[in-house]
């Protein structure tokens, strides 16, 4: 589970009540060196840094030193990704391509207090479907190079570009759509409908365009703490963005239409606060009354298939079973938008249980003996489609 520390840090806000609990969490840790590099897996180093620095004594002297160090490295990694993002938007207005940045590349730069304090792995672009490939053959031609890793040919992204400038290696993924076609299954809307609602930011006098508040938002809390099975757990710099894109623009966000695009996130919002302290604001805003935090607030699902079974040797047949049919409760709630103790009922017996069916068939489908490739591809998306339709109903 993260560090409770870390957790009340997943913001690009402050409030007093924040610092009197980041306080007593400092005076309780015991190996600041296994605090930082669980900071750094969470993306989480520079916020610490900018939460931390101000307040005297708050940790060792030579922690301070190493996460201003790493924030540092992390502002200069920004700096020269935002050079690259400049280049890539300049290719792209002239060569006709619109484009919408995604997740950090666009939120370093419209939401968080300076850049340097959201790190990211790589730059994530939106364009149209029938422009993607035009678009990763000029940036292929500007010097990146193609990732070779393969993946099925409806995937949601291209394959990766990488290219080394100034010493730091950059990464760009192309999308041509949000999210994966696969559980829990998502919302979809057009790109055209989310060029409308864009927001424009500045790079060094080139105009770059984002997903509006609310899309930012959905995609935001769908990519980070909603995503398949499969992926790596949630990081907590993914919570920090919800709860600073909550925080800032809490009376401008149009909750209606989140509430019809993103139903999950309505009951996933408050359960943040077991994290990380929403301000007075919020909790009058919508009403919540925080009640006794769950003793597994912050851990994610570990069983399978997230894990494979192959690296779970260390659990007993007992672990991994738990692992996977009884999750952690927090992590329930957030994932299924679950806000009763009867949903959460239906959900540990029936829903859950069902999801992980849905992967069991899905890998099934590989390892059937007797089928050539084409025809387990065929077979694998005709149930797809038709297991697609029984979730969205049930859902």
């Amino acid at each position: 589970m993260p560090n409770r520390l870390l957790q009340l840090c997943a913001r690009a806000t402050k409030h007093p009540q924040l610092n009197e609990r980041i306080i007593p969490c400092c005076a309780a840790v015991t190996d600041w060196d296994a605090v930082l590099a669980e900071a750094e897996r969470h993306g989480m180093a520079p916020l610490l840094h900018w939460h931390l620095s101000p307040l005297a004594d708050s940790c060792p002297s030579q922690v301070k030193m190493a996460l201003r160090l790493l924030y540092l490295r992390h502002r200069n990694a920004n700096a020269v990704y935002a050079e690259v993002l400049r280049e890539v938007t300049e290719l792209f207005v002239n060569a006709g391509i619109d484009a919408l940045v995604l997740k950090g590349a666009a939120l370093c730069h419209t939401l968080y207090p300076e850049p340097g304090l959201r790190p990211m792995r790589d730059i994530d672009l939106l364009v149209r479907k029938e422009q993607g490939r035009q678009a990763q053959d000029l940036l292929i031609a500007a010097g990146f190079v193609e990732s070779k890793s393969p993946r099925p040919d409806d995937h949601f992204h291209l394959p990766s570009l990488h290219r080394k400038e100034r010493d730091v290696p950059v990464c760009i993924e192309l999308h041509t759509g949000l999210f994966p076609d696969c559980p829990p299954y998502y919302t979809q809307i057009a790109f055209d409908e989310l060029l409308v609602r864009s927001r424009q930011f500045d790079l060094n006098g080139v105009t770059a365009s984002s997903l509006g508040d609310e899309d930012m938002l959905w995609h935001v809390f769908e990519h980070g703490l909603h995503m398949p099975l499969t992926y790596e757990p949630y990081k907590l710099i993914s919570a920090a963005d919800i709860i600073t894109l909550v925080e800032m623009r809490l009376e401008a966000l149009d909750w209606g239409r989140l509430a019809k695009i993103a139903p999950t996130l309505a009951a996933a919002l408050p359960l943040l606060h077991q994290l990380s302290p929403w301000q007075k604001e919020v909790l009058e805003k919508f009403g919540w009354q925080p009640g006794t935090p769950f003793a597994d607030a912050g851990e994610p699902f570990t069983g399978w298939p997230h894990l494979r079974l192959a690296e779970q040797r260390d659990r007993s047949l007992p672990a991994i079973v738990r692992a996977t049919f009884a999750p952690p409760q927090w992590w329930c709630r957030m994932y299924y938008g679950i806000s009763s103790w009867r949903e959460l009922l239906a959900c540990r017996l029936v829903r859950h249980p069902a999801h992980i069916w849905w992967w069991a068939r899905l890998y099934s489908s590989f390892t059937v003996s007797g089928d050539d490739a084409a025809t387990a591809t065929g077979r694998m998306s005709k149930w797809k489609a038709v297991a697609a339709k029984l979730w969205r109903r049930a859902g």
